[in-house]
């Protein structure tokens, strides 16, 4: 509980600090016993990476092992203060075992730090060795033992750095789910490597949840241990995407096809292909080529993105055609198939919904969209994303223009019947406020009332 509290303390210090720029919570854990992590670091202030990286330093030469420290690093795509503070009603966080092992070991909960990621790649410089894994390498390389996790070291190396990106969502799972599954492979893996020799965990993240940009580029390094180079690479990291292109390969069930930075389609899942009526689907997980032809004569309002499919019944090409309008709204008119070569006839495939956006916004529908065409032929791809007519070389989708409108059947019909409640209220109302009582009364002493037609 004390946890929470702290973390909860910190988040409410340094929420629009946090905002304003790129700093990720960074939670360290140390193995050593005879000394406290946390001296001289500053747990409520904003802390740069330079400092972060001194801090540690400065803890690694404290450490009294024969031999050199590993330091774990864990990085998510994304971490926030209030991941480490939040709790359900029965006070269950998402780190249970975090909370648990910082009763035994010295660990600091650092809410700010500038680009931890890119400090710890300063490393390198220092005499470290650096390791990088996805998590099932890692988790198959400590089965066998501890030692083949380390690289090869010489008498200069300083340290070891294993970076191990948590990258591996599940498709079935929710973030609570996966984070807490990530609090149990760290605490893992930190309990089956301390008692070999010194380990430092750091569990961080690439980008903070609250950090947005509109149009910026964010530009993330890494370090390639076997070429001894760093990596650079330009990613956005504008959180209004509906989907993000710089996917990852492995466990790939979601499908992206992108021609040439111009055109780009991703589907969560792999789109589905039916030849005939009644035919066996067919799961199109295999590309050929997707090149970008542009309709002859070239025309700049026109464009057309060919994709070819590998099957097991033979070649597959979808062609997609696209229009920009003189309003500067683009939409996707048709999809030509072609199956089995050009003995077999083409057939063009008209989408279930209108699939239309301004230019420079992307076309997203939660919803399966068929594409069909005679005789049963049809194309489904589910969760679809698209878009064309991009200029430049940043692969990004830009905000969503959806295929559910704002103002949906079920909300007309609701603002209908308010609306008919409301009328027949007022009128009510008004009738009552329109009943005339009695002001005078007979005397039957005095003379009779007499009450004239107007009153």
């Amino acid at each position: 509980m004390g946890f929470y509290r702290i973390a909860l303390l910190c988040c409410s210090f340094l929420a629009p600090f946090i905002v304003s720029g790129e700093y990720v919570p960074v939670f360290l854990l140390d193995s050593t016993e005879s000394t406290s992590t946390g001296a001289g670091v500053p747990a409520l202030s904003k802390l740069s990476g330079d400092v972060f990286r001194e801090q540690l330093l400065r803890l690694i030469d404290k450490s009294e092992g024969s031999r050199p420290p590993v330091i774990l690093v864990f990085a998510e795509e994304s971490l926030s203060v209030e991941d480490f503070s939040w709790a359900n009603i029965g006070d269950y966080g998402l780190y249970p075992r975090l909370v648990n092992i910082t009763k035994s070991s010295n660990s600091v909960f650092l809410p700010a730090v500038h680009q931890p990621l890119r400090a710890l790649e300063g490393l390198v410089e220092s005499g470290f060795k650096w390791k990088k894994y996805t998590p099932t390498q890692f988790l198959m390389t400590i089965a066998t033992g501890g030692d083949k996790l380390i690289p090869k070291i010489t008498q200069d190396t300083k340290g070891v750095v294993v970076y191990v990106d948590m990258e591996d969502a599940n498709p079935s799972e929710d973030r609570p789910d996966m984070l807490r599954r990530h609090d149990t492979f760290i605490v893992d893996a930190f309990e089956k490597l301390k008692n070999d020799r010194d380990v430092v965990v750091i569990y961080t993240a690439n980008h903070s949840s609250w950090y947005d940009t509109e149009s910026e580029d964010v530009e993330s390094s890494s370090f390639d241990s076997e070429n001894d180079e760093y990596v650079r690479e330009i990613r956005s990291s504008s959180r209004h995407l509906l989907a993000e292109p710089n996917l990852k390969a492995e466990n790939k069930t979601y499908a992206f096809y992108n021609a040439n930075n111009t055109i780009i389609v991703y589907s969560k899942s792999h789109p589905v292909y039916y030849n005939k009526s009644g035919a066996d689907p067919i799961k199109l997980d295999e590309i050929i080529d997707i090149p970008l032809i542009s309709n002859p004569p070239k025309d700049p309002l026109k464009q057309s993105m060919h994709i070819k499919f590998k099957t097991s019944q033979g070649r597959l090409i979808l062609r997609f055609y696209f229009e920009q309008s003189k309003w500067k709204y683009w939409n996707l008119t048709s999809v030509v198939s072609e199956f089995g070569g050009n003995l077999e006839p083409n057939y063009t495939l008209i989408p279930s919904k209108h699939i239309e956006a301004p230019v420079g916004f992307s076309y997203h529908c939660s919803q399966t969209i068929d594409f069909v065409g005679p005789d049963g032929i049809r194309v489904s791809f589910d969760g679809l994303q698209l878009q064309s007519f991009l200029k430049g070389d940043k692969v990004a989708f830009g905000d969503g223009y959806d295929c559910v409108y704002f103002f949906t059947a079920a909300i007309w019909s609701g603002l209908f019947v308010t609306f008919l409640l409301g009328l027949i209220l007022t009128w009510g109302l008004s009738m009552i406020m329109s009943i005339r009582t009695m002001d005078r009364f007979d005397d039957p002493k005095g003379k009779t009332i007499t009450i004239g037609a107007a009153e």
